[in-house]
């Protein structure tokens, strides 16, 4: 059904919103498309004209076109007719249209854009009204507030003087977080709705200082951006409802989300709906140096040196910079960091990532904060990542080392005397071939073992070695079997449950080939073959070749210095003696880190590993290949030999000094990002170490930057004696500890708190850049404009100002009703068309046409 406005507005502008007025729409009562209309008019011209133009050729040619108007006009009076015109008045209730404020509040919004102080930050410093220095240190978010609500700007008033504004935020979702009448005094009147509201929300209806005030309380605490699904969202959210334009304010990073934003605002086009996007923030690579993959022991004991090792990124430094990099300690409970270790690197140009290494010896027990940080450059965009920090504790204990062979190997002699001279191990050496009266060897001081120690007595111990030895060996004298039959089952739990740590020496008699299906096999980090390969033949000498993640490993690193490292693992005589026996396995388990392999020998799943290890649950294995390290002594002692196994015992034991024999408490990571679930599982043993069965188990968990603790309740796994689990969701960043609380006496000394921390999510900190090209598209498409934050006063001014008209009731009236206005046409009309056709007979029979 065609309509065309008769009168509209005329009086009737000058309505507030939520007053009625009237308006006359003229449509036809019968339903004829504006094409079939089209058609019939062109159809009657043409007939009306080829009527005449199929007449002779009379002198008075222009005659013919006087009467052919006047056979048209009969023609269109009887259109006019058919086509039976109504004209409708409608009541009409007017309602302010909308501008849309649109305020990103992802966490990328907390980004800080250091900018070279010049015209442009002079811009953006009237806009936000800041000096330089204040806007080095306000985050994205915080600017975007400040020009809302600077007064001398006044771009909320400027858009209210033309439209009702309406304000939201966004992340991954949308908010409505203000609504501001128009500025017209008429237009300040309340609609029926508006008066059923609360004193507050219509104070926030027609208070502005409301409004900056709801403006300035947003948080950059988005965890994803998603700029197409909140247009959607906020499209749908009014519809039915007329939206002059929409103003977004973002730095255009979208990371969640199904909706191209492109695509949404080509549909906010078609509606004719322009998007103004504000840029805010640096379109460039913004300059940044990271501190990452921060490594240093959890655990060491007093006197060792440790290695501790970082990764300084540069990122947008086109010209390589010297920056100073620096390890600090500091003790539990105290404030002042002290500086252990400084080096100058240069990174930046061509080389954007460095390692640094520090070496420390510390000798207080005690537990510390460490920290690595990088000097903070002038035009960094932020400085939260210029450090990372980890927790090491110093012990003052030796480590309890328990070494099984099976008979007097070279491997055994020479790691077993190192062992008993180590000051830091309390080692006790057990050999299955030996007497009965054969002294088995102990650092002095400790008894010295006759038999296989009871599962009480194992979980007493912090490193296991186990040499070449037969799960089913027998006492020489006794002919009694040495293993009881729980032992591997035992000790399996003693890595796995306990955090223990087992050192693995493969020998060419029985380990590993006995062992394919007892219970141990499991926690190694390779497959055993389980044959004994009778076609071997050991007479070629072969040298380990590195893998890149023993080449990084300090646990093959036999030398401080790198270069010094990797020349004593050459071939070819430049460094370390070679071997000629290696185990030959099916292959290294999924998780295993394999650090070294054979350089030639293989089989369809790679080269053999010949030193690997692996976490086994809570404890780790470490897994040798070969039985003949002792090579290495030729003319310097045990100076790597010792040194070799020296650190991996050390690497071990770690798991049993981070966690006592009764109470263990973990996460499933040591980071999270807001809002994340952290899941946490606890081992508890009653006094006899045997698992807890209590159905519930009390934990806290502190947040150590605030000093506030929040208890929770861990449950009892089914099925699983001594397994406790809970979650428990992080709304803030920081670091945090996780600990059990128990009763028993003495037993707090031996609870270690799970200590985990809490970032921003990733995918907000992976890029920051303004996406300009974004933004571009977004209004281009919308049919909008792109402006910098700086130019954020040019807005106001391409604002239209419009009204939208809503029809409450209406009157018909038809072509034979329409009085007054037409009262003189209506009779006469017949009359009309009938003197058109009387002179029309007389036009024709002057000029004397057929």
């Amino acid at each position: 059904m065609m309509e065309t406005i008769l009168s509209a507005f005329s009086p009737d502008l000058l309505l507030a919103a939520g007053e009625t007025g009237q308006r006359v729409v003229l449509r036809w009562g019968n339903s004829y498309s504006w094409g079939w209309i089209a058609v019939a008019m062109a159809a009657i011209v043409s007939f009306s004209a080829a009527m005449y133009l199929l007449e002779p050729k009379v002198r008075k040619g222009f005659a013919k076109f006087g009467l052919f108007f006047l056979r048209a006009a009969i023609f269109l009076c009887c259109a006019l007719i058919l086509l039976n015109p109504i004209e409708t008045t409608e009541d009409v209730k007017y309602r302010d249209a909308h501008t849309l404020v649109v305020i990103d509040k992802s966490c990328s919004m907390e980004v800080e854009d250091r900018y070279e102080e010049g015209d442009f930050t002079a811009a953006l410093g009237e806009v936000t009204g800041q000096s330089y220095f204040q806007l080095r240190e306000a985050s994205r978010l915080k600017r975007v507030q400040r020009a809302l609500s600077n007064q001398e700007l006044g771009f909320l008033k400027k858009l209210r003087e033309k439209n009702e504004v309406r304000v939201f935020s966004f992340d991954s979702d949308f908010e409505r977080i203000s609504r501001l009448r128009q500025l017209d005094s008429e237009a300040k009147k309340l609609t029926e709705s508006d008066k059923k509201a609360s004193i507050e929300e219509l104070k926030k209806l027609i208070n502005e200082g409301a409004a900056i005030e709801a403006i300035n309380s947003l948080k950059p605490d988005g965890l994803s951006t998603s700029v197409g699904d909140s247009l959607n969202k906020i499209k749908r959210k009014l519809r039915g409802e007329k939206i002059t334009s929409v103003i977004l304010f973002s730095d255009g990073r979208q990371n969640a989300g199904s909706l191209d934003p492109i695509e949404e605002s080509t549909n906010f086009g078609r509606r004719r709906i322009p998007i103004y996007t504000v840029g805010v923030g640096d379109p460039r690579e913004a300059k940044d140096l990271e501190v990452d993959n921060y490594q240093i022991p959890k655990v060491t004991i007093a006197g060792d040196q440790i290695t501790a090792e970082c990764t300084v990124k540069a990122k947008g430094f086109e010209e390589p910079v010297e920056v100073e990099v620096k390890l600090s300690f500091r003790k539990k409970g105290e404030v002042e960091w002290q500086e252990i270790q400084s080096k100058n690197i240069t990174v930046g140009g061509d080389q954007r990532e460095r390692v640094v290494r520090f070496r420390a010896k510390p000798t207080e027990p005690g537990s510390y904060d460490t920290m690595v940080d990088v000097a903070q450059q002038p035009t960094e965009k932020t400085y939260d990542n210029n450090k990372a920090e980890r927790p090491i504790r110093v012990i003052d204990k030796r480590i309890k080392v328990l070494y099984i062979d099976g008979y007097p190997r070279w491997e055994y002699r020479y790691l077993k005397n190192a062992l008993i001279r180590d000051k830091s191990m309390d080692a006790q050496i057990l050999l299955l071939s030996a007497e009965p009266n054969f002294p088995q060897e102990a650092t002095r001081g400790l008894p010295r073992l006759r038999r296989i120690p009871t599962r009480k007595e194992l979980f007493e111990y912090h490193v296991i070695i186990l040499g070449d030895v037969n799960p089913e060996a027998k006492w020489p004298s006794t002919n009694q079997n040495v293993f009881q039959t729980d032992f591997w089952k035992n000790l399996t739990e003693f890595v796995g449950e306990f955090g223990g740590g087992l050192l693995v020496l493969s020998g060419e008699r029985d380990l590993p080939r006995r062992f394919k299906t007892n219970p141990i096999a499991k926690a190694l980090p390779v497959v055993i073959d389980g044959r004994r390969n009778t076609n071997a033949r050991y007479t070629q000498i072969f040298y380990p070749n590195l893998t890149r993640t023993g080449i990084k490993s300090p646990l093959m690193r036999l030398d401080p210095d790198e270069q010094l490292n990797k020349l004593l693992w050459r071939p070819n005589g430049q460094g370390l003696p070679g071997f000629f026996w290696y185990e030959r396995t099916i292959k290294a388990k999924p998780l295993a880190r394999v650090l070294a392999i054979h350089p030639t020998e293989s089989n369809e799943h790679g080269n053999y590993p010949l030193f690997a290890w692996q976490h086994y649950k809570s404890g780790t294995v470490f897994w040798s290949g070969v039985d003949s390290t002792w090579r290495w002594r030729a003319g310097v002692g045990d100076k790597f030999t010792y040194r070799f196994y020296g650190q991996i015992i050390r690497f071990l034991s770690h798991g049993r000094f981070q966690r006592s024999k009764r109470f263990f408490i973990t996460t499933d990571k040591p980071e999270y990002n807001i809002g994340e679930d952290v899941r946490i599982t606890a081992r508890i043993y009653n006094q006899d170490l045997e698992p807890e069965k209590k159905a519930q188990w009390p934990a806290q968990i502190e947040v150590v930057s605030e000093g506030t603790t929040e208890k929770i309740t861990l449950g009892l796994v089914d099925g699983k004696p001594g397994r406790y689990e809970g979650v428990y969701r992080v709304n803030a960043p920081g670091e945090y500890l996780a600990s059990l609380e128990v009763n028993d006496i003495g037993a707090s000394d031996e609870v270690a708190p799970r200590r985990f921390k809490v970032t921003l999510p990733s995918a907000e900190k992976l890029e920051t850049r303004m996406d300009e090209v974004v933004l571009k598209k977004i209004a281009e498409k919308s049919g909008g404009k792109f402006f910098r934050l700086s130019q954020v006063s040019e807005i106001p001014d391409l604002i239209k100002s419009q009204r939208e008209s809503i029809p409450t009731s209406s009157f018909d009236r038809t072509l034979w009703d329409l009085k007054p206005r037409m009262d003189w046409l209506i009779p006469y009309l017949l009359q009309i068309m009938l003197a058109i056709l009387i002179l029309e007979w007389i036009g024709r029979k002057v000029i004397r046409l057929m």
